[in-house]
């Protein structure tokens, strides 16, 4: 065999208005030393029947929101062995912060393999909370009821 494919899934948030998911795609191929991972994250919205888009539920500044919110978060929960990588991993860009889930707590930011760091240091998650997404939610957005609460 010279090449394989893993596909798994995390349900984060069922209800009869949203389902929140995240496929994990694990390729390995011949030579490699170990698998490498890769994200899709789908956020549907069950009412509308579409895929639940960040323009849903977010304002232009969300990425620079999620970009501050994550560097603070790593720096203070891990040694960061490369600062160029990591900083150049969590800058404000859709590459960098697209794998996005909505949970009751706030937004699940999940980095792939070696987004932020080598292989060694995993794929670290986060959840940036409601409380730090104020300026940045929509009013109308899908995720009312869980800044409500």
């Amino acid at each position: 065999m010279t090449e394989g494919l893993e596909l798994t899934f995390d349900m984060y948030y069922s209800d009869n208005r949203l389902i929140s998911f995240r496929l994990t795609h694990s390729v390995m191929a011949a030579g490699q030393m170990h698998p490498i991972a890769y994200y899709e994250t789908i956020n549907y919205d069950l009412a509308k029947q579409r895929p639940l888009l960040a323009r849903d539920v977010f304002g232009h500044a969300y990425l620079r929101v999620f970009s501050a919110y994550s560097r603070k978060y790593l720096k203070d929960t891990y040694e960061i062995p490369n600062d160029n990588w990591f900083i150049e991993g969590t800058a404000p860009r859709l590459r960098n912060l697209g794998n996005w889930n909505v949970v009751p707590d706030g937004i699940l930011i999940s980095f792939e393999d070696y987004q932020v760091s080598s292989h060694s240091f995993g794929q670290p998650e986060l959840i940036v909370p409601y409380s730090e997404l104020r300026k940045v939610l929509l009013r109308h957005s899908i995720t009312r009821s869980f800044q409500e609460t």
